[in-house]
């Protein structure tokens, strides 16, 4: 009985259903370089780096593009493609999370 199901070859279909959303495509920079370990002002010491700053505000970004497909690109000497094109908010903002200053070379932003 077995060699005859599986000689009929049962198929079992899985149905996708294309959803219909209008977004934009964007593409999210953030600089890794050196000078982002600096805060906003240089009398208070207690004050959060650009890079903590520039962090929280590309996480609550991510939080509010609900139709939108982001990319994540990270600079400081040279640049690289932290994420192409995704509908994927929680992967990208466990991308952003593993950000550190330095993770795009160690020097200034030129």
């Amino acid at each position: 009985m077995l060699v005859c199901i599986s000689i009929a070859s049962p198929v079992i279909e899985d149905s996708l259903q294309k959803e219909e959303s209008q977004g934009y495509s964007i593409a999210l920079l953030l600089d890794a370089s050196a000078s982002m370990r600096y805060g906003f002002s240089k009398f208070d010491i207690n004050s959060k780096s650009r890079f903590d700053v520039s962090m929280e505000l590309a996480k609550e970004f991510v939080d509010k593009r609900k139709n939108d497909s982001l990319a994540l690109v990270v600079f400081g000497d040279f640049a690289y493609v932290g994420a192409p094109l995704t509908y994927d908010k929680e992967i990208l903002k466990q991308i952003i999370k593993t950000l550190h200053i330095g993770i795009a070379g160690v020097n200034y932003t030129k």
